[in-house]
Parts: C-alpha cells; sequence; structure tokens
C-alpha cells in the first residue's frame, strides 16, 4: 500500500541519514588521525633534521679531530727526524773532530819518529 511505501521510504531515508552521519563522523574521526600522524611525521622530520646536523657536526668534529691528529703525529716525526738529523750532524762533527785530531797525533807521532 502506499502507506507502506511512504513508511518504507522515511525508513529507508532515516537509515541513509543515519549511515551517511555515520560515514561524516568516520571521516572526521580519519581526518584527526591524518592531522595527528601528518604532525608525528613533521616532528619526525625535524627531529631527523637535527640528528642529520649533530651527525655532521660530529663527523666534521671527528675529522677535524682525525686531521688534527694526523698533524701531531706529523709534527712529532718530523720533530724526531729533525732531532735524529741533529744528533747525525753531531756524530759527524764528532767524527769528524775525532778524525782531526788523529790525524794530527800521527803527523806528531812521524815528526817524533823522524827526530829519532
Amino acid at each position: 500500500t502506499v502507506f507502506e511505501l511512504s513508511r518504507n521510504l522515511q525508513n529507508e531515508q532515516q537509515e541513509r541519514q543515519r549511515m551517511q552521519e555515520a560515514v561524516d563522523l568516520a571521516c572526521v574521526g580519519l581526518e584527526r588521525e591524518s592531522l595527528a600522524l601528518r604532525a608525528e611525521v613533521a616532528a619526525a622530520v625535524s627531529a631527523n633534521r637535527v640528528l642529520q646536523a649533530q651527525l655532521d657536526s660530529e663527523r666534521a668534529m671527528a675529522r677535524s679531530s682525525s686531521d688534527k691528529d694526523k698533524d701531531l703525529m706529523i709534527e712529532r716525526l718530523q720533530a724526531e727526524l729533525d732531532r735524529s738529523v741533529q744528533a747525525q750532524r753531531r756524530a759527524e762533527e764528532s767524527l769528524q773532530e775525532a778524525s782531526d785530531a788523529l790525524d794530527k797525533f800521527q803527523a806528531q807521532q812521524q815528526a817524533a819518529a823522524e827526530r829519532l
């Protein structure tokens, strides 16, 4: 009958309206969740940038520290080389003095032998 059809139509409209409200609520919930996730992602990206900057800084310090260590080692090795070269020069000078003294002594010995 018309009355039943009208009632069925009204029930269907009410059901559609309830379903639309449920869909709208679900959409609002999803939008909120999406915004929250976007905020989390933005916070994570920001934290990652900070951590990357710290890592880059640490790497730069490690590199410069490594370079500093290399420079210190080079300086130490250069100083050791300089000391070694100086010691070699002193030894050569002492050897030359000893050689000169020996030559002088031998000359004196020969002169003395010739006098005899």
